[in-house]
C-alpha cells in the first residue's frame, strides 16, 4: 500500500565568495574533440603573473587534440586566484543544480553546502575526508543535463560546493580546469571515460563475494576454511589472504613454516572453486638479508628522506622504506618484484594501506619532508594522493607479466580519478552502525558516478561489532553490489535467522553474476556506472536527486536494500517508465506504475524490482564450481503491457586477457499462449541454448 510522503527540511542556502583572478594573468581556454554525441570538453590552462603554466596533468590516459576556443559567453563562468601557493578556481552554473562528485567522502549523495578535503586517509572516521580522493564536482540541471568539472592534478586541498557553484582549491602548483557537458548523465560518464580512459575489466572470477582469511599463518588453515565454506554450501569465490601468510610481514615473501609449497596449496584452492589474493603493501621492512628491501636499496628505488637517504619510517611490521613510484624505474622494479611472486601460482593482489597508510606515524603517512625524484620531483605532499594509484598500475602490469593469457586483478584500499584503469576499489567503514551502512551505500554511489565502476564493500566495519541483524543486512546491501569482501568468521555463526539470510544473500549474489558480469562490460565500454543512483532512470525529474538509499543496477533492475533496524517493511521509490511500470523481481505478478510504495522485507529479504518489458538473465543460485562461465542461465521475462520484452546477455571467457565479449540480443512474445524467446548473437541466430524461462506478468489467455 501508499505510505504517506515525507519532505525533508530545505538545506541551508550557501553562495561561495567570488575570487579576483589575483596572480593570475589569464585563463588559456582550449576545446577538445569528443566522439560522445552532444557532449562537449573544454580546458582552462592557467598562466600565473609570473610566467608560470598549470603543471603537467595527472588523470586523463592520453590528452586529446585541443583546439583554441575561448569559453562561450553565458550562464556558465569560470573565475580563479593565485595567492602564492594555491590555485582556486570556482565555476558558477548560474542556475538552479544538484551537486554530487568527491570521491568517497562521507555525508549524502548530493553535495549541496559540503566542503571536503582532497587528501587520501583510509583511517579517518571525518566526513569530510576518505581514501578515493577525487578532485572532480557534478552538476545535474533542472533539465537534467549534467556538467563535471576536475582539476588534472593529485594535489592536496579542497573541494567546496555551493548552491549553484563549487570550487577546487589546489597547493603548490597551478593546474588544468577541465568542464565536460553532456545533454544527460549518461553522455557525461561516457565522455568521462574518454577523457579519463576505461576502467580495468576484472576477470569473471572476481565477481561476487570475497572473503578474508585472518591469521593465514599456515597452508592447512587456510584449506581447512575453504573447505568449511564449501560444505556449508556457501557461495564465495575469492579468499584474500593476510599478512600472517608472508615471512615476518615482508612483500613478495610466503611465510616459511606454513607455506612450504604455496604452488601446490594455490592449485588445491582453484579445485575447490576458490581463487586467492595475495596481500601486498608498498612498504619494505629494514632487513640487510630480506632480498627485496636489498635489491630497492641497490636500486634508489625507495623514497627518500631529508638527507638523501632512503627514508625509514615505522610501519606494521617495524621501520620499513617505500616504493617510489614517480620514479619509472621503481615502478620497473615493482613490476619485476610482482611478477616473479606471482608465478608461485595466485592471480591477483590487495592491499590495505597503500597510501601509504601508517598508523604509528604523525599524520598517518610518510612525513612532509620525504623527497620523491620522478616526474620532476617534490615532497610527499605531491604524490600522496597519487601513490595508490600507481602501486595499483605497476601491480597490475605485474601480474599481467606473470600470468599473460589470464585477466589480472588488483584490489585497492584507495585511489584518484584514474585509479579505474587500474584496480577495483573497497570502501570500508569505521563503526559498526545503521548509520555507517547507510553512508556506505551513498559513498559507492558518488564514487560510480566520480567515473570508478569497479566499486564493492567492505562487510562490518573496523570499530566496533555488528549486531547479528545488521551484519545480515549489510550481507544483504552486499549481495546486489559488484562484490564484496568480509572478515572471516563473518559468514556464518550468527544465529540461525541471521546465518539463513546471509546464506540467502550470497545466493542472490550468484543468481545476479550474469548481471553483474554484462555491466562490468558496459563499464568498461562505456564509462556507465554499474551501480547507478536513481536519477539515472529519468534525470529531470528532481524528486529523485536525492535518494541515497536506493540504487538501480543498470537500467532495468531497482535495489532498495533494508538500512535500518528492526524493519520488516520498506518505503520504495518507484520512477517512471516508458515501459508501463515495475515488477517485484521475487513473484512478483502486478504492474508497479509510478510512485511511492511500501513493501514487505523481512531479514532475509531484499525488495527488488525489474523494469516491465525487460528479460532479467540470471544463474541458478547453486554451489559455484571452479568454472564461473554461466551455465544453463534462466530468463526471467517481464512482459509490458504489449506483451512484449528484450533484453541481451553479455558474456566472456572470464580469465582472458582480451575481451573475448559475446553478446546475445533476446526477445520474448508470446504466440498461442506459449512464450517464445528469439535469440541472436551478432546477427545469427541462436538455436543450440537451452532457456529456461520465467514468464511475469502474462497477460490471462482468452478462452
Amino acid at each position: 500500500m501508499a505510505s504517506p510522503t515525507t519532505t525533508p527540511p530545505a538545506p541551508a542556502r550557501t553562495s561561495l565568495p567570488r575570487l579576483d583572478a589575483g596572480g593570475i594573468q589569464r585563463l588559456e581556454w582550449f576545446r577538445a574533440g569528443l566522439a560522445t554525441p552532444g557532449a562537449t570538453a573544454r580546458l582552462a590552462r592557467t598562466l600565473l603573473e609570473d610566467r608560470r603554466r598549470s603543471a603537467p596533468g595527472t588523470f586523463l590516459q592520453r590528452e586529446p587534440a585541443l583546439t583554441s576556443e575561448p569559453l562561450p559567453e553565458g550562464k556558465l563562468t569560470v573565475e580563479a586566484e593565485w595567492d602564492g601557493s594555491c590555485q582556486r578556481a570556482l565555476v558558477r552554473l548560474g542556475e538552479a543544480a544538484h551537486l554530487y562528485g568527491g570521491g568517497s567522502a562521507g555525508g549524502a549523495l548530493e553535495r549541496t553546502g559540503a566542503s571536503l578535503r582532497l587528501w587520501a586517509r583510509a583511517g579517518s572516521e571525518s566526513e569530510s575526508e576518505a581514501p578515493h580522493v577525487h578532485p572532480i564536482a557534478i552538476a545535474l540541471r533542472v533539465d537534467g543535463s549534467a556538467l563535471a568539472a576536475f582539476a588534472d592534478s593529485a594535489r592536496d586541498g579542497l573541494l567546496r560546493f555551493g548552491d549553484a557553484e563549487f570550487e577546487l582549491t589546489l597547493e603548490g602548483e597551478p593546474f588544468d580546469l577541465w568542464l565536460v557537458e553532456g545533454p544527460d548523465v549518461r553522455a557525461l560518464a561516457s565522455a568521462l571515460r574518454e577523457l579519463l580512459g576505461a576502467c580495468a575489466l576484472p576477470p569473471a572470477w572476481a565477481l561476487g563475494p570475497h572473503s578474508l582469511v585472518s591469521d593465514a599463518a599456515s597452508a592447512s588453515a587456510v584449506l581447512e576454511y575453504a573447505r568449511e565454506l564449501r560444505a556449508r554450501h556457501l557461495h564465495c569465490s575469492v579468499l584474500l589472504l593476510d599478512e600472517a601468510s608472508l615471512d615476518r610481514g615482508r612483500p613478495f615473501t610466503w611465510s616459511r613454516s606454513g607455506f612450504q609449497d604455496p604452488a601446490r596449496t594455490l592449485s588445491e584452492l582453484r579445485e575447490l572453486g576458490f581463487r586467492a589474493l595475495a596481500p601486498l603493501e608498498p612498504a619494505l621492512p629494514v632487513g640487510k638479508h630480506y632480498p627485496a628491501y636489498k635489491s630497492g636499496l641497490d636500486g634508489e628505488h625507495f623514497v627518500l628522506d631529508g638527507k638523501g637517504h632512503a627514508l625509514r619510517a615505522r610501519g606494521a611490521h617495524g621501520p620499513s622504506s617505500f616504493p617510489d613510484f614517480s620514479q619509472a624505474s621503481a615502478r620497473g622494479w615493482w613490476t619485476t618484484a610482482v611478477a616473479e611472486h606471482a608465478r608461485s601460482g595466485f592471480e591477483g593482489c590487495w592491499s590495505d594501506a597503500n597510501l601509504p597508510d601508517l598508523p604509528h606515524v604523525p599524520g598517518g603517512t610518510l612525513p612532509a619532508e620525504a623527497l620523491h625524484r620522478g616526474e620532476g620531483g617534490g615532497s610527499h605532499g605531491r604524490f600522496h594522493n597519487s601513490t595508490a594509484r600507481q602501486w595499483a598500475e605497476a601491480t597490475r602490469v605485474g601480474l599481467a607479466k606473470a600470468h599473460p593469457t589470464q585477466r589480472p586483478y588488483v584490489l585497492s584500499r584507495g585511489g584518484d580519478l584514474g585509479s579505474a584503469r587500474s584496480c577495483a576499489s573497497a570502501v570500508v567503514a569505521q563503526r559498526a552502525s545503521w548509520e555507517e551502512l547507510r553512508r556506505q551505500l551513498a559513498r559507492v554511489l558518488s564514487l560510480q558516478i566520480s567515473g570508478t565502476p569497479t566499486v564493492g564493500i567492505e562487510v562490518g566495519a573496523r570499530h566496533g561489532t555488528p549486531s547479528p541483524e545488521l551484519l545480515a543486512r549489510w550481507h544483504e546491501l552486499a549481495a546486489l553490489l559488484p562484490f564484496s569482501r568480509s572478515a572471516r568468521g563473518a559468514l556464518f555463526g550468527h544465529g540461525q535467522e541471521a546465518d539463513r539470510a546471509i546464506k540467502t544473500a550470497l545466493e542472490r549474489t550468484r543468481r545476479f553474476l550474469p548481471t553483474f558480469l554484462s555491466l562490468m562490460i558496459e563499464a568498461h565500454r562505456t564509462g556507465l556506472p554499474i551501480v547507478r543512483p536513481l536519477f539515472f532512470a529519468d534525470p529531470t525529474d528532481r524528486s529523485l536527486r536525492e535518494i541515497d538509499d536506493q540504487f538501480l543496477l543498470g537500467d532495468d533492475v531497482l535495489v532498495a536494500p533494508v538500512l535500518a533496524p528492526t524493519a520488516t517493511q520498506r518505503t520504495v521509490v518507484l520512477p517512471a517508465s516508458p515501459s508501463g511500470g515495475w515488477f517485484l523481481f521475487d513473484g512478483g505478478r502486478e504492474l508497479l506504475s509510478e510512485g511511492r510504495y511500501t513493501v514487505e522485507a523481512p531479514l532475509g529479504r531484499t525488495p527488488i524490482f525489474v523494469r516491465a518489458g525487460r528479460i532479467l538473465v540470471t544463474s541458478p543460485a547453486k554451489p559455484p564450481s571452479a568454472a564461473q562461465r554461466i551455465e544453463e542461465p534462466e530468463l526471467h521475462v517481464y512482459f509490458d503491457p504489449r506483451q512484449r520484452a528484450q533484453g541481451l546477455i553479455r558474456e566472456d571467457d572470464g580469465p582472458s586477457s582480451a575481451d573475448g565479449v559475446s553478446t546475445t540480443e533476446l526477445s520474448a512474445r508470446v504466440a498461442r499462449g506459449r512464450v517464445v524467446i528469439d535469440a541472436f548473437a551478432n546477427g545469427v541466430e541462436v538455436v543450440d541454448r537451452g532457456w529456461h524461462v520465467h514468464a511475469h506478468g502474462l497477460a490471462p489467455v482468452k478462452s
